[in-house]
Formats: structure tokens, sequence, C-alpha cells
């Protein structure tokens, strides 16, 4: 579990307890605990017991202090102390309040503190939850559930709140990730459908090591720019859900096992095109219920009055109208958390991208190893070698016209998406390039006359990022988290526009000393720390509240 200051902190509380004879037996959790916390929870079971008083609730600590994740200021100033709540623990000679201060990493807080708020569950998302909860019980059909809303009302949290609450009444979930601006699970410019059996506890940047049951790598963080090649991958996506795992486990009767219901996340984007897509991904999935956030303090940020009528298609004339529920937004709570909300959704991104790279084991996480590496900077680590003359089949680079002559001046220090399962349909057209006798030119799918990755033939594993490329061997340098035998199965890599944040550019001095790792500034290259000077100098800035004369 993590609950840093980044975002609303965690909550724990017990839930209504049945009192029985058998309330203080061992349970299956405790047999799955490693052996000295069974055996201190045993001991504690006993002496409870046998005590006069009825315990509701017993919580098993253990700390997480080698995890690695509080090192992450070590890379980004701006969320120093995120996981520091020292200053809110509570003083007093109580020896048990002493005991719980010592535990490494765990903060409780058990009285009001400025700029502290914990998460609160509004009671429309209680009730939303548990309207779908029934039906995803008492149908035989397996139930969809889509989120949808403007730009931070909280669908995110919401999806999460609803994906723990129906993992206990479900052994698995499906869940979709259509936000590609700021995911919940995953990372951002990629859209992604999980299959979920554990609740997940924790902020977005810790959630990034969970293995999708397929991925597609759109590039950017908003659909805009390729918004057809968007909805080919979520429109693929659904069709993975209903075919590989709704019909798995309907063909299976031996499982016994209800219907795996769908969460659907979609993104905040919803004027003009963003609307369009919406409603695109709406008449696809066919949800039963739609869970749409409005807020009654920025009318104008909630959807269309047409929105009811637009959900169903004007051809479908036996479509099932699905059940809309109307949430309460984030944004109309005076007393959010100012903590988290001091943090833009860019930084958010930024933090979500360093996590991922500083990864030191992708999907499974070992007991006793140290899950992230913030100590050793990017510029420091050892890059796998990718040799494009042996099974790279492709190179597409989106949203940008690249000579040919241009193309690894262009891959060099770019975040890329890494894919595989190619057809060789694809390698056609392949546009040729005139280059030195002896040098074989990497596959590069110009895109003029190359279609992007068929969503149908491919997969993403996740991102990559090439440090460098050695020409003379024709290799690409690459960091990424994956393990090797998932980078056995890459053959392909795609350019979009995603950013390495320039925190992650650096060593250990982030920018203090005269370069970065013995190499002068000077010398240092798409690095420059040289002053805007000049009228256009500095990025374009949009002002939206300056009048023009004909408005006077």
């Amino acid at each position: 579990m993590f609950s840093p200051k980044t975002h609303s902190l965690i909550c724990i509380e017990p839930t209504q307890s049945r009192i029985n004879t058998q309330l203080y037996q061992h349970t299956a959790i405790a047999h799955k605990m490693s052996f000295p916390i069974r055996k201190q929870l045993t001991s504690a079971l006993t002496t409870l017991q046998q005590s006069p008083g009825r315990f509701s609730t017993i919580i098993a600590v253990k700390s997480l202090g080698n995890s690695g994740i509080i090192d992450v200021e070590r890379i980004l100033p701006l969320f120093k102390g995120v996981f520091n709540l020292e200053d809110a623990k509570p003083t007093s000679d109580d020896p048990s309040i002493q005991a719980i201060n010592a535990i490494p990493g765990f903060c409780p807080i058990l009285e009001p503190t400025p700029n502290v708020k914990a998460m609160q569950i509004p009671p429309s998302w209680t009730s939303g939850v548990n309207q779908f909860l029934t039906a995803s019980q008492e149908s035989e059909d397996a139930q969809v559930a889509l989120i949808c809303g403007s730009k931070r009302m909280g669908k995110s949290t919401f999806s999460k709140y609803m994906v723990n609450r129906l993992l206990e009444k479900h052994p698995r979930i499906a869940f979709l990730e259509a936000d590609i601006g700021q995911p919940e699970f995953g990372i951002q410019g990629v859209v992604s459908l999980y299959i979920l059996d554990k609740p997940l506890l924790g902020p977005p940047f810790a959630n990034s090591h969970l293995e999708a049951k397929r991925r597609y790598f759109i590039g950017s963080t908003t659909p805009r720019d390729d918004p057809d090649y968007y909805m080919a991958c979520l429109n693929e996506l659904v069709t993975t859900w209903r075919q590989e795992v709704c019909d798995q486990v309907a063909n299976d009767t031996a499982l016994g096992e209800k219907p795996v219901p769908l969460v659907i996340n979609t993104h905040g984007w919803i004027k003009g095109l963003g609307y369009d897509l919406l409603m695109d991904l709406i008449h696809t999935a066919a949800p039963n219920f739609i869970l749409a956030f409005q807020s009654t303090l920025t009318p104008s940020r909630n959807l269309p009055p047409s929105f009811i009528t637009s959900v169903v298609p004007p051809s479908s004339e036996t479509t099932v109208l699905p059940k809309i529920l109307y949430l309460t937004s984030l944004m109309d709570d005076l007393e959010a958390d100012v903590t988290a909300q001091r943090y833009h959704p860019s930084d958010h991104r930024m933090l979500n991208l360093v996590s991922y790279m500083h990864m030191n084991h992708m999907g499974k996480r070992a007991e006793g190893n140290a899950w992230w590496d913030f100590k050793t900077r990017l510029v420091e680590r050892v890059p796998w070698c990718l040799d494009w003359t042996v099974g790279l089949q492709g190179i597409w680079v989106f949203f940008e016209e690249i000579k040919y002559s241009q193309l690894l001046f262009a891959l060099n220090g770019s975040v890329v998406g890494l894919i595989s399962e190619l057809s060789n349909e694809n390698m056609k057209n392949i546009k040729p390039a005139n280059t030195p006798s002896g040098f074989i030119a990497p596959p590069f799918r110009a895109p003029a006359s190359c279609a992007n990755p068929s969503p149908k033939i491919t997969d993403c594993y996740g991102l990559g990022l090439i440090r460098t490329v050695d020409v003379s061997k024709s290799r690409f340098m690459i960091l990424t988290p994956l393990p090797f035998d998932t980078l056995t199965k890459v053959n392909g890599i795609v350019k979009g526009d995603l950013e390495l944040p320039i925190w992650g550019m650096l060593d250990s001095r982030n920018g203090a000393g005269a370069g970065i790792t013995g190499v002068p500034w000077r010398k240092v290259p798409y690095v420059s720390f040289d002053a805007n000077e000049g009228i256009g100098s500095s990025a374009l800035r949009i002002r939206r509240n300056v009048m023009r004369k004909s408005q006077m």
C-alpha cells in the first residue's frame, strides 16, 4: 500500500463485522503471509480470543521501506517529501502509540491535521457502485460500466474504487484504460486492457508494473492527432475482452466463475472531437451502466443535455438503453485536499513516466527486492542492445514526416513503444535508402507509404528510451524496465511525441555540476541551459481572458 501526499490519503476503517465463534480463527489470508507476520498474528489472535473485549479488525503492518519508491524525490525535486508525514505523527507517552510510530514508512494520522485530507467517498459513488455490483451478480451476461466526464472530476479515482469494490464479489475484473493522458493504471500514451484479481492500493505511478492482457501504443497524451487509430485500438480491446475473456469463461463450465465485468475509464475530453470519440466508444462497448460525472459549481464542464439521447445509435431500434447514473465531482468538494491539487496533470505524467523507467522488476514483484532504483540515474545504467538487422521488422514514426536520412537523429534520445507480432504482409512498401556499401538501413515504415501497426496483429509490451544509436554496428541502445524474456519478443519500434522529462536526463547532481557524467554542458546533446532572450524566444502562451476589439 502506497499513500503519498500527491493524492488524498488512504483511510483505513473497519467494516461491519459479524460476531460469531469463528471470528478469531485462522483465516486463509493469514496463511498467505510471510512467516514472521503469520507467527505474530497467530499469537495476537490467541491473546485476543481470550480477552473479555471484542475486536472487529486486526491490522497487520509490514514495512516496505526497501521498495525504493521513497527515493523518487532524488530524481524529481518537485515531489520532495510526498511520503514524509513525520510532523503529523501523534506524540504520546502511550507505549502503543510509540510502537506504531516506530514502524518505518507507516505514518497513521489519528487526529485532524492541517493540509492533510483522507480520501472520502461521496454517497453518489457508493450508490452507483452498489447498483452495478448488484446487476453484475444477478445477470447471466457480463456487465459493462463506462465512466465519463470532464477533466479532474475524479474519474480515475472512482475507477480504482469501483474495481476494488467489485473484487470483493468477483474473482476477476476487466479494466479498459482509454485515458491516454492521465491513466489510473499503466503508462501514458497507451491504451490497455487489464484482467485484475487483486485490489489496487496506491497512486497511478505505483501501479505501472501491472501486466496488461493487451496493450497498444498511441504515442501521445491526446487522441487529437490520430483519432481513427485511437478508436481502432479501443475497438480491438473491447473485442479481446468479449472473445478471449467472456467467451472463455462461458465455455469452461468447470470454472464455475461468474461473467467477468468490464470497467471502462474514458478520457476527459468531452468537447468537439473528444465528445464524438466518447460516443463512438459508447456505441462500440454497449455499456449497461454509464456513470457520468457532473459538477453543480461549474455546469459548463458537464456533458451536454443531448448526451442522454446520443448514447443510442439512431439505427438501433432493439438496443436496450443503458442506465445512466450521475456522480458527484470532486471539484465540488470545498474541503478538497490542497496539497494534492498543487500538482498539475503534466506533473503526474512526468512522475508516472520517471517511475516506470526506474522500475527494477516489471510484472510480478518479489518480496525483499527493491522494486524501484532511483539512486542509479538513467545515464548511468547499462542499456540493452537491439540489432536492427536481426529480427526488427519495422520502425514507425507517428504524427510527423521524417526524412529517411534524419530517422536515426529523430529516434536518438526518444521514448518509443516496443511492439511485436507483426505480420509479414506489412513488410512491403518499405522505403529504400541510399546508404554506403555494407550498411544495412533500419526498416523504416514511412507514413506516406505504410499504415500504422494494425491492432489486430500487434501488441505493445511497454516503453523504452533509445539512449543512443551505434550506426557502425547497426544497434539501438535501449533503456527499459522490461525483462529479457519479453525483449526477445520485440520486433518493432514506434515513436510518438512522448518526451522524457529533463530530470530523467541528468546525473546525481541534478544539473548543479559543470555537465552530465563528466561531459561539459556545451557537449551534451539535446540539452541546453541557455536563457531565453529576445522576442519569440519563449513558448507561445494562449490568453483567453483578452477580448478582441470587435467583442467590446
